[in-house]
């Protein structure tokens, strides 16, 4: 393949991946946000309210501490999750006779989701099936839009959402206010202990959604028949309030207690790094061959004292093979070093 083509299939290939990233659906960081000014952020939602002359307050403390208004509102996907404590903060709510705006996502992988809908008394019903495989099949289904017809009875322009893959089941009490393509309720108001519970698809309000004719309507009839005084839950989105000084000390005194830790760990790496004393020699490996088994043999006698001995049969073996090797006063050796010296001589007699 020459240069030419080489560069020309390169250059194919960054194309078609650019191109498949624009194709391919980003989701928004904290989307359900009322401070999101994304396409499904709740952003002028709030500031209609607002302009509406509500009183609109955004709660940045976990549900069971915080202090919410008549109509709570609980936008989802949530970005944090949520503690079995904070299960007391709704119901308490709703024994006030509270109202809780549910804004659900549909969203599969939300398990926070599913914990809230299950302190409520909420289950799921599954909408669509799995997407296809096939990428424009996937683009397809993916970009798929729905109209929310208004239930009987009910006078108002239908609502524009994206499809939904699951929604909660609503009870048999409940009041159904608008009904998806197959007439599954999507919309509707269920009485829970001594308040009452909206549930609501979160993208009717979004940002990129809400200049819809009915879903435009859909939050002016709130206003006029829920309470002026309207929270949004922004601690699960990430907002959180400023530590106290109580709140502090604690933290302060965790920290100490990692740093000492940390201390302990460098003392530790450092007495374990350094050397428990002398090095001990290695074992001479006696291997099948002839030099190292010989040398291996000699450091055996040298470790014994068998200097003597070796000496006195060296000379003797020598005399064997030439009687008349001069060899006088040789035959005695008390170290390796003079059992050496002792080898040297022979050799130089054998070779005269």
């Amino acid at each position: 393949m020459s240069a030419k083509s080489v560069r020309f299939w390169g250059l194919l290939l960054v194309v078609l991946a650019m191109g498949m990233t624009l194709l391919v659906e980003v989701r928004e960081t904290a989307s359900a946000s009322a401070l999101s000014v994304g396409s499904r952020g709740l952003f002028t939602a709030r500031r209609y309210l607002e302009d509406r002359g509500l009183e609109v307050t955004l709660l940045d403390r976990p549900l069971d501490q915080a202090k919410p208004s008549e109509v709570l509102v609980l936008a989802f996907p949530w970005q944090r999750g949520a503690s079995g404590s904070e299960q007391a903060g709704i119901q308490q709510h709703l024994l006030r006779g509270g109202t809780i705006l549910l804004a659900y996502s549909g969203d599969a992988e939300s398990w926070t989701e599913r914990d809230a809908m299950s302190w409520l008394g909420l289950s799921w019903s599954e909408l669509r099936k799995d997407p296809p495989l096939g990428f424009f099949a996937w683009r397809a289904y993916a970009n798929e839009e729905w109209s929310l017809t208004p239930a009987e009875g009910l006078d108002a322009p239908p609502l524009r959402i994206s499809a939904l893959s699951r929604a909660p089941q609503a009870p048999v009490e409940a009041q159904v206010l608008y009904e998806g393509p197959n007439g599954e309720p999507l919309v509707f108001v269920v009485s829970s202990l001594n308040g009452r519970v909206v549930v609501v698809p979160s993208e009717v309000f979004g940002n990129a959604r809400l200049l819809e004719p009915g879903n435009a309507d859909l939050l002016e009839s709130l206003i006029g028949s829920l309470d002026p005084a309207w929270s949004f839950d922004e601690y699960h989105h990430g907002l959180s309030a400023p530590l106290s000084v109580e709140q502090t000390q604690p933290r302060f005194a965790f920290d100490l207690f990692l740093l000492h830790l940390g201390i302990l760990y460098v003392l530790l790496v450092f007495w374990l790094a350094r050397s428990f004393g002398p090095v001990w020699p290695e074992t001479v490996v006696v291997s099948g061959s002839t030099r190292t088994f010989l040398l291996g043999l000699g450091s055996l006698h040298d470790r014994l004292g068998h200097h003597g001995e070796a000496a006195e049969l060296m000379v003797r073996r020598a005399r064997e093979l030439q009687p008349r090797m001069n060899l006088a006063g040789a035959g005695s050796a008390k170290t390796g070093a003079e059992l050496t010296e002792l080898g040297v001589r022979v050799a130089r007699g054998q070779a005269e």
